[in-house]
């Protein structure tokens, strides 16, 4: 942190300012509608108590 606070040269800011700004995205930006609706339908389902312990997950899948 000291070491990028000390920086002064706008170049390297400019830098690790939009690498950051890239890193900070929101991934929910980066799915397809598709996964987006398999998303929120999971979601749903699990709102109304459809979901599984994930040791019973586990246990199933083995």
């Amino acid at each position: 942190m000291r070491m990028i606070l000390g920086i002064e040269n706008p170049s390297v800011i400019e830098r690790i300012s939009a690498l950051i700004k890239n890193e900070t995205s929101d991934f929910w930006d980066e799915l397809t509608p598709q996964q987006k609706k398999d998303i929120d339908k999971a979601i749903k389902e699990l709102d109304a108590g459809k979901g599984m312990e994930w040791n019973e997950f586990k246990k199933s899948i083995a």
